[in-house]
């Protein structure tokens, strides 16, 4: 099947500065994709040149197999067909609800543009806002209106870039769902810019993990968080810990937990490696022989997030009900169940 956004080896400098270097990705018709990563790390300026708004310095993007961006040669943004929702909405004050999603629709006459602002309305769930003004709005509505406009000219890619950026951490895992409905039900390809995994991982079929403006990882949300390729994904993506352990010769591993059967790539055989422990993979267990001293921990409803510390001073995460209440110095019964093993250089 033939990619419907395709990136091959793009690169975008600002003079000598590399804000991005040699990324490639592809998203199929239909898919939402994801670009993922800490603030600069140049998610937004590969987001815009897809958008039309940055020139590339090297590598072309292709959209629906035809080429929008090469080096010297970018298709403006109005020619496109690229829809658009910005961090910070970019409703027009003045305009009422209504007349912000008909803003794109100047080719329809009078009454298509009436029809196709109803339906969209509709559809984000405000068909009684078209009269109301963006500030009479919550900052949620806000950005269904945001989705309507860029939806109402039936673009071939949506673009969102920190969307829920100005919304509150539980309204922004809310929303990303949410739209991610509005898109599926629309048959509709889209790429979100995020730095927060959370709505990546509600939002999103496979995600790109950038740093320093170069592609760490690609993969759907399961293969980042159960297999990422370095410390760099583990530590970002997921809760969690990666702790030094020893590799012995039989490929068992050696830490504070005691010794732990593993199939351990050859590579590590009688060495050091850092070792990712989530919080799941530390299990409280009453009768365990090993126990550990909280080191801190946060009351999270029906569970404990501990805290613990190993013998040699490193501390890793363990998820436990909250009736264990062992306080901060008291010691935590566990043992060690790993559904995964990720095994990284030392650091």
């Amino acid at each position: 099947m033939a990619e419907h956004l395709k990136l091959r080896d793009v690169s975008v400098h600002y003079g000598a500065f590399t804000a991005a270097h040699n990324v490639s990705l592809s998203l199929q018709a239909g898919e939402i994709g994801c670009l993922l990563g800490p603030s600069g790390c140049g998610k937004t300026t590969l987001l815009r040149a897809i958008g039309g708004f940055e020139p590339l310095s090297a590598g072309e993007i292709s959209l629906q197999g035809s080429t929008i961006s090469g080096v010297g040669n970018t298709l403006p943004p109005e020619q496109r067909q690229v829809g658009m929702v910005f961090q910070d909405f970019a409703l027009f004050p003045h305009l009422d609800v209504g007349r912000n999603v008909a803003f794109g629709l100047s080719y329809m006459n009078r009454s298509q543009r009436a029809a196709r602002v109803s339906d969209m309305l509709e559809l984000v769930g405000l068909g009684q806002s078209g009269r109301a003004y963006p500030h009479e709005l919550s900052g949620g509505q806000q950005q269904r209106v945001a989705l309507a406009r860029a939806l109402a000219p039936k673009p071939r890619i949506v673009l969102l870039d920190e969307p829920f950026s100005g919304l509150d951490s539980e309204l922004r895992e809310q929303l990303a769902g949410e739209v991610r409905q509005l898109l599926q039900r629309n048959q509709m390809t889209a790429l979100l810019v995020t730095h927060d995994q959370h709505e990546a991982f509600a939002m999103a079929d496979q995600i790109t993990l950038i740093n320093g403006g170069t592609v760490v990882q690609s993969g759907t949300p399961d293969d980042l968080y159960h297999r990422p390729i370095d410390a760099f994904t583990a530590g970002f993506i997921g809760e969690g810990a990666v702790i030094a352990v020893q590799v012995n010769g039989d490929g068992t591993l050696d830490f504070g937990l005691g010794l732990l059967q593993a199939p351990v790539a050859a590579q590590y055989a009688g060495r050091s490696a850092g070792l990712l422990l989530r919080p799941t993979d530390i299990a409280y267990a009453a009768h365990s022989s090993v126990s550990l001293p909280v080191a801190a921990r946060a009351f999270r409803g029906a569970q404990y997030l501990y805290q613990l510390q190993l013998p040699d001073g490193q501390l890793i995460l363990c998820l436990a009900p909250v009736s264990t209440n062992v306080s901060v110095g008291g010691l935590l019964p566990v043992s060690c169940h790993l559904d995964a093993l990720s095994l990284f250089e030392p650091s």
